[in-house]
């Protein structure tokens, strides 16, 4: 008698198995899955909302995209197959996004300045990948950006997220002749003006851009500080990275000079978080020689200081 019931639930577990799951199959109906962020890499991050992009990986089929606010994740429906994923903070102003035709080619690009060939700070960037990710009927499985394969039969897609691009750090201390100092502004040359998203690398050419320097008075020293969040400088055989000091002094005259400070950005322990530290430089008093014909190293003094005809660090948009 106990021979026809072990029959019978080996047919049924047989039905309901995973490989024969082709009855239950959503076909090309959209699969229920979810999408969670995790911000172990980036646990201040607070962004007010994610583009989520998933591509096919065969030709011919529908790129999707999706818009969740917040930075938790949530549902989103796929077809079933093959897919490379990316997603990125969409609550930046000052990025434009191109290239959303394909995984490898979706770019983040710096807006232009107000101020002629200057790029506006772009806030932090943050983003996150799959470069293999399978809807089934049984599930997702997907490639983690460490290369680790995972498999959920729940549709749950776990993105760690990282920032992207980089937070510039400017701090000139023990300067001197800041009492002939109206304000002071910093010039950032030799950085990216785009970044591709799924490989995180800086592109395009050269770009400067522009932040307010801070007095900082302290008991011993005298800093100036001020930072700004753009993109990596720009990988290239010779690369080069310079700072120019823009100063007001509190006569009128406007002056600056410029430093190479490339070692300390391409050494930097952190790419995403880079410290420009320089020291000693003395702000000059008095008339400055047409042609200073000095160094513009790090080194201190009236040589290497430049007289320029108008302020144009004074007003920045």
């Amino acid at each position: 008698m106990t021979r026809p019931y072990i029959i019978i639930l080996f047919i049924l577990s047989w039905l309901t198995s995973c490989s024969h799951k082709d009855i239950l199959c959503y076909g090309n109906d959209p699969v229920p899955m979810t999408v969670r962020f995790m911000w172990d890499n980036a646990p201040s991050a607070n962004p007010d909302g994610m583009t989520l992009y998933f591509f096919p990986i065969s030709d011919g089929t529908r790129i999707w995209r999706f818009d969740i606010s917040g930075r938790d994740g949530g549902p989103v429906e796929l077809p079933l197959g093959a897919y490379r994923f990316l997603a990125f903070n969409n609550d930046l102003s000052g990025i434009d996004f191109s290239g959303q035709d394909e995984y490898s080619h979706l770019t983040a690009t710096a807006r232009k300045s107000l101020v002629a060939d200057l790029i506006r700070p772009t806030g932090m960037l943050y983003g996150g990948s799959a470069d293999y990710l399978e809807v089934t009927p049984c599930g997702i499985i997907y490639t983690a950006r460490d290369g680790i394969v995972k498999e959920c039969r729940q549709g749950l897609l776990r993105c760690y997220t990282d920032s992207l691009n980089c937070v510039y750090n400017v701090v000139l201390s023990g300067c001197k002749g800041l009492e002939n100092m109206r304000s002071a502004t910093c010039y950032l040359n030799g950085i990216a003006s785009s970044l591709l998203v799924a490989s995180d690398h800086p592109e395009g050419e050269p770009a400067t851009t522009a932040f307010i320097l801070e007095r900082m008075d302290g008991s011993e020293v005298t800093v100036l500080k001020g930072s700004t969040t753009v993109f990596g400088f720009v990988d290239s055989p010779s690369p080069c990275v310079t700072l120019t000091l823009a100063v007001v002094r509190t006569d009128g005259t406007s002056v600056k000079k410029s430093f190479d400070v490339t070692e300390q950005v391409i050494n930097s322990s952190n790419p995403h978080n880079v410290y420009i530290k320089l020291n000693g430089i003395e702000i000059p008093n008095g008339d400055i020689p047409d042609n200073p014909g000095g160094d513009v190293g790090i080194e201190v003094g009236v040589d290497g200081w430049q007289v320029i005809e108008i302020d144009i660090g004074s007003n920045l948009p």
